[in-house]
């Protein structure tokens, strides 16, 4: 799979990200193809752009976590948000073929169907089927991580078994197979129907107009890792699919967004607005040495889905797997603060450039120590983490392009601008209130469990002390501790930008299919409903060109 020329210039589609809703995309026209389903669109030509390299991504499943937040990591890319409680941080962003199943921690669960009640047709109906078929398309390759954590317990739905996206080899040792591996690789081959191009390394700067009419999209503008410059010509239509925060900061500078970020505005749409994401409280406790067992391949062992008439929760238990790489930054990313806004801006930077360096020494010193003495055997054999997450959050952020007042005249190119993250996290009082009772519930479901530990590390009951009443010891420990899940959507929810087959309003040429078209998140990890939206996006097209065929045929025949 190697770097196309630049002869390589027009196809009839050009899908711009190469993640799962990419391969769910390509898995869908493949197999549309092969079935004979349908025959509308037989010499489809399609090209992927996708901005990393090749390798895609490391195979050790237990440094996913290490693969997400490395500034060396080939399978993604870091930017900026905010946290409660003035912290800052970075979000990993995937790369390479795969995009986000590179770095995510291999979990393949299914959607509800409730989790689609306020999406409109056809996915309301649809969507679960499509991840249903997507998630038996390998299933050879994928194993259930069996729990070794043993406790207690009258809930019987506590899911042991957890379904992962990891093959393991003859070894013994566990590897992770990405979307590209399971849905499109296996169909590769000299005989496939459909001719698909692969342009690897390549950054997508912006989108390119017609220049007769500016309300169609005809291709896009690519940036090669050595710096030269191609355009990308697309006969029929342009197919963004590089998540909830790329996405739509490519659609702000190429003019399709907000007013006063997109220049020149071609279109003022909603555009990175309503970005949610799942949030969670982390709860390590120290055990007794609870389990002799062999470690999960990926930290997590098991997992409980809970509801009441309002909100949706889940409780993740996690071992020592990924300890080593997780632990040093969630530890030091609690030194990531931001100056108060009353300080000049001399000292501000003077205080985030001091904690900056504070954050790298303290990495450095915990990941020495949990790599290079005892204590991760103590953390391997005693230390058992569970993760509340509140999966139905009210919290709205949004994906905010900043760029330099003089790009605002000009045409603007997405290397030239920065993009962050802004109030995505614990805006809304009711995601408090969600939390906390999520937390009622598991101290419940948990107690015998609980009960056996020696202490609880995080947050500490001697930490209740400081506070009036629970609720007041909540609010600061759920603002200081809580943590990103990593399911960013809705910065391009459908019916507000794009339409229901996710065409850009007002737009021609142009649709976009990620993360960021889903209306409310699934109450899972998003991954899997991605692919089902490119698997859906795949039959979408083929009937609407089946029926402008069959149209013309019509036409055809009415003619004298």
């Amino acid at each position: 799979m190697r770097k196309r020329e630049h002869s390589y210039h027009a196809f009839d589609y050009v899908l711009v990200g190469a993640g799962p809703s990419a391969m769910g995309f390509l898995c869908g026209i493949i197999e549309l193809h092969q079935g004979k389903e349908q025959t509308a669109a037989k010499n489809f030509s399609i090209c992927v752009i996708e901005r990393g390299n090749l390798p895609p991504c490391n195979r050790d499943p237990k440094k996913w976590f290490q693969d997400s937040y490395s500034l060396s990591s080939c399978c993604s890319s870091l930017v900026k948000a905010t946290l409660p409680a003035s912290r800052d941080t970075v979000i990993p962003t995937g790369k390479g073929l795969g995009g986000g199943s590179n770095i995510n921690a291999c979990v393949v669960m299914l959607p509800s169907a409730n989790d689609f009640e306020s999406w409109p047709s056809p996915w309301r109906e649809s969507l679960l089927s499509y991840t249903q078929n997507l998630q038996t398309q390998d299933e050879e390759q994928r194993i259930r991580n069996q729990s070794q954590i043993h406790f207690e317990t009258r809930f019987p739905s506590f899911i042991t078994e957890v379904p992962l996206s990891i093959s393991k080899k003859e070894d013994g040792k566990y590897r992770r197979v990405n979307y590209y591996e399971s849905l499109v690789k296996p169909y590769l081959n000299e005989a496939s129907p459909v001719k698909i191009t692969w342009l690897h390394g390549i950054q997508v700067e912006r989108l390119l107009f017609d220049v007769k009419d500016e309300s169609r999209v005809v291709g896009v503008e690519c940036q090669e890792d050595s710096g030269s410059w191609m355009k990308i010509r697309a006969n029929l239509e342009v197919i963004l699919a590089s998540g909830a925060i790329e996405t739509p900061a490519l659609l702000i500078v190429s003019g399709i967004g907000p007013e006063l970020q997109s220049a020149p505005c071609r279109k003022n749409l909603p555009v990175g607005y309503n970005l949610q994401d799942h949030i969670m409280l982390p709860r390590p406790m120290f055990h007794l040495p609870w389990t002799s067992g062999e470690l999960s391949p990926n930290s997590v062992q098991a997992i409980f889905n809970a509801k009441d008439s309002n909100d949706r929760f889940q409780l993740l238990l996690f071992d020592a797997a990924s300890y080593p790489h997780l632990l040093p930054h969630f530890v030091a990313s609690q030194f990531r603060r931001r100056a108060p806004n009353r300080w000049p801006p001399f000292a501000q930077s003077i205080f985030q450039y001091v904690v900056m360096i504070f954050f790298h020494l303290v990495w450095l010193l915990l990941h020495v120590l949990l790599s290079c003495t005892p204590i991760y055997f103590i953390l391997r054999y005693c230390v058992v983490s569970s993760g509340i997450s509140l999966v139905t959050t009210k919290s709205r952020g949004c994906v905010k392009v900043l760029r330099d007042k003089q790009q605002y005249q000009v045409p603007c190119r997405r290397s030239q601008c920065q993009v962050v993250v802004e109030k995505c996290y614990l805006t809304d009082d009711r995601d408090y209130d969600g939390l906390f009772h999520a937390m009622k519930i598991f101290d419940k479901l948990c107690q015998p469990w609980y009960r056996q530990a020696l202490f609880e590390i995080l947050p500490g009951k001697w930490t209740r002390l400081f506070f009036r009443n629970e609720r007041d010891w909540f609010r600061w420990y759920s603002s200081n501790f809580s943590l990103p899940y990593f399911h960013w959507g809705g910065s391009c929810g459908m019916e507000r930008v794009v339409d229901r087959y996710l065409r850009v309003k007002g737009i021609t040429g142009l649709r976009v299919c990620d993360a960021s078209v889903m209306p409310t998140l699934p109450s899972v990890p998003t991954a899997l409903t991605c692919a089902g939206l490119g698997y859906g996006l795949a039959r979408i097209i083929f009937e609407e060109k089946d029926n402008q065929n069959q149209t013309m045929k019509i036409q055809e025949k009415a003619k004298p």
